[in-house]
């Protein structure tokens, strides 16, 4: 577990006693939910066959029936019931059906914007793994946390965006931890990425030079390269110009600081030159960047409708 002693505000005491999270899985996790759902008890109900460019998960609340995979001439099912989760990953063609006398009661979501070492975008699993999975005793956990996602959306209150994006967020990380116990190669443990991501995170202003960075996590420039590349998609300098920008961004939107300045703080003595690095990475001026952010924006609409798939 990697965690500075700093992060704790109190000594651990025989009646007190402190455990700080650790993360040691490569992924990134900020999803984009699309929408979510319900599909009633329906005799006879089938869903049309479809596919989409997205993530979609659902959730059987009750009832039991097939999902069908591939299209027409290469067809795969496979039976789900009550407590069983369906994964359907990007341009997968399929649909369900109920069972005669059982039919199928669901809650389900679309999302975009999930990334995982090893996997396309937006792909929960990787090829040959089952898309469906049992809760394995989670049952009331995943119908509560389902149920308050929708129900959320529904409900159109502020924050319901924010609040329902961290249930999705929830949800695909329980499911990641039923698919992990089942394979562990599915998921990769890193630690050494992660430690020297929170020392960049936290140090990148003070950050001179790829060799002082690994004398300080002590890691090889090589590996620490390949690390990043692998998980981010870039390298640990690039990283750390990125979040320098972020950082002008900030400023250059929420203060009246001039360009120099705002160089200064983000590390960077000469204005001249980081004003080539920000249009270079950002395809724009700083000083335009900052007339763009002060125009006033008309905001896209707060949240598409839950829809119900009725028949």
């Amino acid at each position: 577990m990697f965690a500075m002693k700093s992060a704790l505000h109190r000594p651990n005491t025989i009646e007190r006693k402190h455990y700080i999270p650790s993360q040691k899985i490569a992924v990134s996790f900020h999803p984009h939910l699309l929408y979510a759902g319900t599909l009633r008890q329906t005799l006879k109900w089938q869903e049309e066959r479809h596919s989409h460019n997205f993530l979609e998960i659902l959730f059987i609340k009750s009832g039991s029936g097939v999902v069908i995979f591939g299209g027409r001439q290469e067809e795969r099912s496979l039976e789900v019931k009550r407590g069983d989760i369906v994964i359907y990953n990007p341009n997968v063609s399929h649909y369900e059906r109920s069972s005669t006398g059982d039919p199928l009661e669901m809650l389900f979501f679309g999302v975009r914007n999930i990334r995982l070492v090893g996997l396309p975008e937006n792909h929960l699993i990787s090829e040959g793994l089952s898309e469906v999975f049992h809760t394995n005793g989670q049952y009331e956990f995943f119908e509560r946390i389902f149920s308050s996602l929708v129900s959320e959306i529904e409900s159109d209150q502020i924050f319901s965006r924010e609040l329902s994006e961290s249930f999705t967020r929830m949800i695909l990380i329980m499911i990641l931890r039923l698919v992990s116990k089942d394979d562990d190669k599915y998921l990769k443990n890193n630690e050494s990425f992660f430690k020297a991501k929170a020392y960049m995170d936290q140090h990148y202003l003070q950050i001179e030079s790829l060799e002082s960075l690994c004398n300080e996590v002590f890691i090889s420039k090589f590996y620490l390269t390949h690390l990043f590349k692998k998980y981010l998609g870039k390298t640990p300098l690039q990283y750390i110009i990125q979040k320098k920008l972020d950082l002008a961004k900030m400023f250059l939107v929420e203060s009246d600081m001039t360009i120099k300045d705002i160089a200064a703080r983000c590390g960077y003595e000469d204005p001249n030159y980081f004003c080539k690095l920000f249009k270079k990475h950002e395809g724009i001026t700083a000083m335009n960047y900052r007339k763009k952010t002060d125009a006033p924006e008309k905001k896209p609409p707060y949240m598409a409708k839950m829809y119900h798939r009725q028949h």
